[in-house]
C-alpha cells in the first residue's frame, strides 16, 4: 500500500512538520560547506604564497648560497705577469701567491747576487791574464822580438799566460751561466705569477697526504675538493 508522501526508496522520518521522506541519492544541504572548504584554503595559501615570495626573492639575493665561493676581483694575469717580470715578487703579491711571491725574491736575488759576484771574479782574471801577458811582450821586448807570431807563440807556450787565460775562460763561463739562470728565472717568475693569477679565486687548494704504508713504502695522496650538486 502507498503512503502519501513517500518516494520510492525514501524512509520515512518524523520531524516537527510530520512525516517526510529522505532520499538516500540527495546531497543533504549540510555537506555543501565541505565541497567549498578546500577551494577557499587554496585560495587562502595562493595569497600567502604571492605575499612572502617578493620577500624570500629578496632575501636569497642578500644571502648567497653555502657552497658558492665569492669571488673577488684582483689582478688579470697580464698585469701579474709584468709586474712580475718588472719587480721579483710583485706579481705573485698582486695574486695574493706571497709564498711563492717569497721564494722568487730569494732566488732572484741570490741569481743577481752571483751575477755580481762572479762579474767582478771574472774582472780580477782578466786583469791576471793582461799582467802576465805583459811581462812575456817585456821580456821578448829586450831580446828584440817583435814579430806578432812569435810573440803570440811565446804567449801560448808561457804556462803562466796559459793558466792565467784559463783562468779568465772559466769565469767568462761561470758569468754566462749565472746570466742565463738570471733570465730564466725571470721569465719563470713571470709565468708563475700568470698562472698563479689566474687560480687566485679557486675555491681550495689540493692537498697533499704523505703517509708511510707496509713493508716501508710511502704512499703519496691527494685530495681535492669537489663542488657540491645544487
Amino acid at each position: 500500500m502507498a503512503v502519501p508522501g513517500a518516494t520510492p526508496g525514501g524512509v520515512l522520518q518524523a520531524g516537527p512538520e510530520g512525516l517526510s521522506s529522505t532520499d538516500p541519492r540527495r546531497i543533504p544541504p549540510s555537506a555543501e560547506p565541505t565541497i567549498r572548504r578546500p577551494v577557499l584554503a587554496s585560495v587562502l595559501l595562493a595569497l600567502a604564497a604571492a605575499a612572502v615570495a617578493p620577500a624570500a626573492a629578496a632575501h636569497a639575493q642578500q644571502v648567497p648560497a653555502s657552497d658558492s665561493v665569492p669571488v673577488e676581483p684582483g689582478v688579470s694575469p697580464r698585469g701579474a705577469f709584468l709586474r712580475a717580470i718588472a719587480i721579483p715578487g710583485w706579481g705573485h703579491a698582486a695574486a695574493r701567491a706571497h709564498t711563492r711571491g717569497a721564494f722568487y725574491v730569494a732566488a732572484q736575488g741570490g741569481t743577481v747576487w752571483m751575477l755580481v759576484r762572479t762579474r767582478a771574479r771574472l774582472g780580477d782574471a782578466r786583469r791576471l791574464r793582461d799582467v802576465r801577458e805583459e811581462v812575456v811582450r817585456t821580456q821578448l821586448a829586450i831580446r828584440g822580438v817583435t814579430d806578432p807570431l812569435e810573440i803570440e807563440a811565446a804567449l801560448t807556450a808561457d804556462e803562466r799566460v796559459a793558466r792565467a787565460r784559463g783562468l779568465m775562460d772559466a769565469r767568462q763561463q761561470q758569468f754566462e751561466d749565472w746570466m742565463a739562470l738570471g733570465i730564466f728565472m725571470v721569465l719563470l717568475s713571470g709565468a708563475d705569477a700568470f698562472v698563479s693569477a689566474h687560480l687566485q679565486n679557486f675555491p681550495a687548494p689540493m692537498e697533499l697526504e704523505v703517509r708511510s704504508g707496509e713493508n716501508g713504502r710511502v704512499e703519496v695522496g691527494a685530495r681535492v675538493p669537489l663542488p657540491r650538486g645544487r
